[in-house]
């Protein structure tokens, strides 16, 4: 069975993650010692580099690592490694993400195609968004 990670921006600010009550505090600590603000310089650190910070032990590396790897992410990535899933996850999308774009392409299609905003006009639009979606789903589908 494959597991089915979340999906996460690397450029996301650290401060929107949470680790698991009882650890953020002493996490985030950790992070403004190394100066991590982003997901992507948390996926570059050492395991080590958190031992040395005298408030982080084993129990709190563990915490970041499992949060992490909800992501499918972990410390101590190479460029290659968070090169690989940034194309990968790119192209995969939760399905309340394809539902998200679904909406905002039938609103710009509403907006920009149809002057009378009527009920019909809203119907045609979500129905070329819906074709839109489904070339778009295979297209990223095929690259994943």
């Amino acid at each position: 069975m494959i597991k089915k990670y979340k999906h996460i921006d690397l450029c996301t600010p650290i401060d929107k993650i949470e680790f698991g009550q009882g650890n953020d505090i002493r996490i985030h600590n950790a992070f403004r010692f190394y100066e991590i603000e982003t997901v992507l310089d948390l996926c570059k650190m050492s395991r080590n580099a958190f031992l040395r910070i005298r408030s982080c032990g084993v129990r709190t590396i563990r915490a970041i690592e499992a949060t992490l790897a909800d992501y499918g992410l972990e410390l101590e990535m190479d460029e290659k490694s968070i090169e690989e899933y940034q194309r990968y996850h790119s192209f995969v999308l939760t399905d309340s993400e394809w539902e998200e774009r679904r909406y905002e392409i039938a609103k710009e299609i509403y907006l920009n195609k149809f002057s009378d905003f009527s009920k019909e006009s809203a119907e045609l639009a979500l129905m070329a968004a819906d074709d839109f979606i489904g070339v778009l789903k295979k297209h990223y589908q095929n690259k994943a």
